[in-house]
């Protein structure tokens, strides 16, 4: 390191030769010229992958019949295939973010904008599909008391919905 041209004081090296030289992970993951929504698609579907992954990893202690809807009582009031009840939904998610991104927005309905109801179309879909796992490896729950956090992303994303218009 030599000093700065007349100035007596020592240069750094450039360090964003170095960076832009060197091959970042992150790049690879999420490329400079990605649409930032897309990311956050990404992460949807992501968050939907992580149950359906732990369904395969635990797919020999599930039963071939699994409980996908409960009655206000909290009994499993309707039951499916194995296969479709661990791969079904996540699909039917994967398929939600791909029409609300695609489809025109009058025939969708995104409150506070797509980005948002995308993520909340993804937390929604992993806590349903992590709901129907758990109950189908024999732990049990309360499932109206399982349903308040749905409750309170909705409520959050409709007051971020109408903040948002009294913004404008």
């Amino acid at each position: 390191m030599g000093s700065a041209a007349g100035t007596g004081r020592l240069r750094r090296p450039d360090r964003r030769r170095a960076v832009e030289s060197s091959t970042n992970k992150m790049d690879l993951a999420y490329p400079s010229n990605m649409n930032p929504a897309r990311r956050f698609d990404l992460l949807a579907v992501g968050l939907m992958a992580i149950p359906a992954v732990a369904a395969l990893v635990v797919w020999n202690s599930l039963s071939a019949e699994m409980a996908i809807h409960w009655n206000a009582a909290g009994t499993p009031d309707n039951t499916v295939s194995k296969p479709l009840a661990t791969l079904g939904l996540p699909l039917f998610g994967i398929a939600t973010v791909v029409a609300v991104r695609l489809l025109p927005d009058s025939l969708t309905s995104t409150p506070g904008g797509e980005t948002p109801a995308i993520l909340f179309v993804g937390v929604v879909f992993a806590w349903v599909e992590t709901l129907v796992l758990v109950w189908n490896l024999g732990y049990r729950f309360n499932v109206a008391l399982a349903t308040v956090p749905v409750l309170v992303l909705a409520a959050g994303l409709v007051w971020y919905s109408l903040d948002n218009k009294a913004t404008r």
